[in-house]
């Protein structure tokens, strides 16, 4: 039940009294949905044996589950993602990995969104920060790590708000848009520590103020 409590939120200036009504009423029917089965099994063994009570309840939980997610929107989503997370095609802890300079330029990887770096010892790498969402066959879609949040914000249900949920799926679909699908063999993972990363924006600001400071010496 603290599941889907715990995404809901509440548009601004909900009265108190309705919230507490929403809850409820969302309370009870978790409870029904969880009583639901055993009831089942029970009645239907008493009438027509243990092999029609599971097949009853087999058939009943994905209905309930479909009816129950015409309201509560971001259930699908979260069946769906529980799916690819537990085998192995979504991962959303977020790694390091390095790419070789040979087949990707640094500069497709903007700094503020991927934390390009590269290191004295490895010149002929450069490392990113970012989370594999999806990793299917030679394919491996990586995503800067600012996706996280956008993609915990679209769990989460507006209950009297229902616009509210619509705008953050656009949200996530935007932030979506500056993912990169790459073939496995161009990226790899290396969480390892290095020390002293260099990062490509901070040698190009150092740069520009060598310049200035030159231009002011010849003042």
């Amino acid at each position: 039940m603290m599941f889907p409590l715990n995404q809901l939120d509440f548009s601004e200036g909900t009265n108190d009294w309705t919230e507490i009504v929403i809850i409820t009423v969302l309370a009870s029917a978790i409870v029904t949905i969880g009583i639901l089965p055993g009831a089942m099994v029970v009645n239907e063994r008493k009438k027509k044996g243990w092999v029609t009570s599971i097949t009853a309840i087999l058939v009943s939980i994905p209905i309930v589950i479909a009816v129950f997610s015409i309201w509560y929107r971001p259930l699908p989503n979260m069946v769906i993602n529980m799916a690819m997370y537990l085998s192995g095609i979504s991962d959303w802890r977020t790694h390091q990995y390095y790419i070789e300079r040979k087949i990707y330029s640094h500069a497709m990887f903007n700094n503020a969104l991927w934390n390009t770096r590269y290191y004295k010892d490895i010149p002929e790498k450069f490392f990113i920060t970012g989370v594999s969402e999806f990793s299917l066959g030679n394919i491996k879609l990586v995503c800067p790590a600012e996706i996280k949040k956008a993609r915990k914000e679209s769990m989460r249900f507006t209950v009297n708000d229902f616009s509210e949920y619509d705008k953050k799926g656009k949200d996530l679909k935007a932030t979506a848009m500056r993912c990169i699908a790459f073939n496995k063999n161009d990226i790899h993972t290396w969480d390892s520590p290095l020390p002293e990363p260099i990062y490509y924006e901070k040698v190009k600001l150092m740069t520009e103020n060598s310049m200035i400071q030159f231009l002011h010496m010849l003042k």
